[in-house]
C-alpha cells in the first residue's frame, strides 16, 4: 500500500535549500560557531559574543542549510557552504550580519586565494596549476568547506544527504563543471562514489592541527559515475522545481515536500535575491 503525505506516523522529513532571508542565514552562521566552538575544530573558530563564525570567504560563497521540517516552521539542523571563487548575491548579506555584530574585520579584507583550502594546503602550487589549467578551458570550479550537523541530528544518513544535494546542485543543476575540497582522508572512498578522488600529487598530513589526517579531493560533472547521475538529476530537478530537495522517510525516491508541509517560501522585503 501506498504511503501518504500524512507526517503523524512518519520520522521527520528534511529539506536542503539555501536560507532565504538574513535571518535565516545568521541562524546557520551560529550553527557553524556552535558546532565547530564545541569539537576539535574549535581553533578554527574565532570567539566573539554573537557566537557567529564568519570569515572573508563567505562573501564569495553560496550558502546552504538543512533544515527538520515541522509542521510550522523548518528548522536549521545542518550547513554547508560552496565557495564559488567571486562574490555571490550573499555577499551583502553577509556584509549586513557582520555590521550588526561588529564582524566587518573578519569580512573587510578580501582573502589572499581564491579559495578557503588554499589557506592552509601546502600544495598550493599543484592547485595554481590546475585552476590555470581550469580557467584556460573556460571552465569554473568550486569548493564545499564548513560542512556542520547539529550534534543531535549527526547521521550518516543526513551527512551523505547534504554531500549529494551540494554535488546535484552545482554539477546538474547550475553545472559547474568541477569541485575541490579537504576530507579527512580515511573516507576518500565515500567521495569516489561520486566520482572525487585525491588530487594528483597532493599530500597528506594535519595541516590544520586537528588531529586528523585531511587530503584535497577533486572531480569533475562528467565523472560522476553513472549509478549515482539518475538520482543527482532528480534532486537537480526538484531544485528547479521548488527550490529546495526534500529527504522523504517513506519515499527515497521523491524530492518534494509532502503537500502536508508544504509552505510558500519568505516573500519579505529580507529576502536575499
Amino acid at each position: 500500500m501506498k504511503t501518504s503525505d500524512n507526517l503523524s506516523n512518519t520520522k521527520p522529513c528534511f529539506v536542503f535549500r539555501e536560507p532565504r532571508t538574513a535571518g535565516e542565514l545568521a541562524d546557520l552562521l551560529r550553527l557553524r560557531y556552535r558546532v565547530f566552538s564545541g569539537c576539535r575544530l574549535a581553533p578554527l573558530v574565532r570567539r566573539n559574543a554573537n557566537r557567529i563564525d564568519l570569515d572573508a570567504w563567505d562573501r564569495r560563497s553560496s550558502h546552504f542549510g538543512l533544515y527538520r521540517v515541522d509542521l510550522t516552521a523548518d528548522v536549521a539542523v545542518g550547513y554547508i557552504r560552496v565557495a564559488e571563487g567571486r562574490e555571490t548575491p550573499f555577499s551583502t548579506v553577509v556584509e549586513r550580519i557582520a555590521e550588526g555584530c561588529s564582524l566587518q574585520s573578519r569580512i573587510s579584507t578580501p582573502p589572499a586565494r581564491p579559495y578557503p583550502l588554499m589557506s592552509y594546503f601546502p600544495d598550493t602550487d599543484i592547485i595554481e596549476a590546475l585552476l590555470e589549467c581550469l580557467r584556460s578551458r573556460g571552465e569554473d570550479l568550486v569548493e564545499p568547506s564548513r560542512l556542520v550537523m547539529a550534534p543531535e541530528y549527526r547521521t550518516l544518513r543526513l551527512s551523505r544527504f547534504i554531500i549529494e544535494a551540494s554535488i546535484s546542485v552545482y554539477f546538474f543543476q547550475r553545472r559547474v563543471a568541477h569541485a575541490m575540497g579537504s576530507c579527512d582522508s580515511t573516507k576518500i572512498r565515500f567521495y569516489e562514489l561520486f566520482g572525487f578522488h585525491r588530487l594528483p600529487g597532493s599530500t597528506v598530513g594535519d595541516f590544520l592541527g586537528i588531529d586528523e589526517q585531511s587530503c584535497c579531493v577533486f572531480g569533475s560533472r562528467r565523472t560522476v559515475p553513472e549509478a549515482v547521475t539518475s538520482r543527482l538529476e532528480r534532486m537537480a530537478s526538484a531544485l528547479s522545481e521548488t527550490e529546495e530537495i526534500c529527504l522523504c522517510p517513506f519515499d527515497r525516491s521523491r524530492f518534494t515536500r509532502p503537500t502536508s508541509v508544504s509552505r510558500e517560501p519568505a516573500r519579505s522585503v529580507d529576502r536575499i535575491a
